[in-house]
């Protein structure tokens, strides 16, 4: 059975955790003996700041066409792979293959979708093709709600 922390808390009552195994006297990890430092080693570089991940509120178009152009590559080399290994593929493996194919291609969208809003561009081919589909599916539910009129008879 482990032994209790003897520090006490600042408001004077005792710790109570559960000490570190072969620390004498019993002190758990929040209560280091005096002169030991608390916390990571000095030169620890683990919270340092870097920026790999971090993006400026503005980009370059430039640089977004690059990105857009390096994941439709991306995309396409991973639809070869899947296709060319289609058969010898176990379900773990495609299910995870074709997840992420799905989240490169969701993200592309966005980054098509970033770089018109960027650019200014409101209209043009895409309000063109919703327009269509928005066309295709009222006439797609006209003729639903003659059948089912027909059929309710």
């Amino acid at each position: 059975m482990g032994t209790k922390c003897t520090a006490f808390k600042p408001d004077g009552t005792p710790c109570g955790a559960w000490a570190v195994r072969g620390s004498d006297p019993p002190r758990c990890n929040m209560h280091p003996l005096e002169g030991k430092a608390k916390g990571a080693p000095k030169g620890n570089k683990n919270a340092e700041k870097h920026g790999a991940y971090a993006a400026g509120p503005e980009r370059d178009p430039a640089d977004l066409d690059g990105r857009i152009a390096d994941l439709g590559a991306k995309i396409e080399k991973l639809s070869a792979y899947i296709d060319a290994r289609f058969d010898d593929l176990e379900p773990g493996e495609l299910k995870g293959l074709l997840a992420l194919h799905g989240q490169l291609s969701s993200r592309l969208g966005r980054l098509q979708r970033d770089r018109k809003v960027l650019s200014g561009d409101q209209g043009g081919e895409d309000d063109e093709i919703l327009q269509l589909m928005d066309e295709a599916l009222s006439r797609l539910w006209a003729e639903w709600d003659a059948e089912t009129d027909a059929v309710s008879r």
